[in-house]
C-alpha cells in the first residue's frame, strides 16, 4: 500500500496507525516473555528505584532458540 501511488494520506494514516498497535502489541508479548526468563546465576534480579518499586534487570537472550 505504501508503493501505491492511488493510496491517499488517511489511508496511509490508517496503516501506520494500524503498524503501531502492532508493534505495541509485539512490544508488550516480548516484555512478559522477557519477565519470566529466569536470571543469570550471580546476576541481581530486582533492585529498586528512587521511588522504592522494584524493577528486574536486563536479561540477555540465547543467540538460538530451539523450538
Amino acid at each position: 500500500m505504501i508503493e501505491d501511488p492511488k493510496a491517499s494520506a488517511p489511508e496511509l494514516r490508517y496503516v501506520a496507525a494500524q503498524l503501531g498497535a502492532c508493534l505495541s502489541d509485539a512490544l508488550r508479548v516480548a516484555e512478559s516473555r522477557g519477565m519470566r526468563l529466569p536470571a543469570p546465576p550471580g546476576d541481581e534480579t530486582d533492585e529498586a528505584d528512587e521511588d522504592g518499586t522494584a524493577t528486574r534487570a536486563a536479561v540477555a537472550l540465547p543467540a538460538e532458540v530451539s523450538e
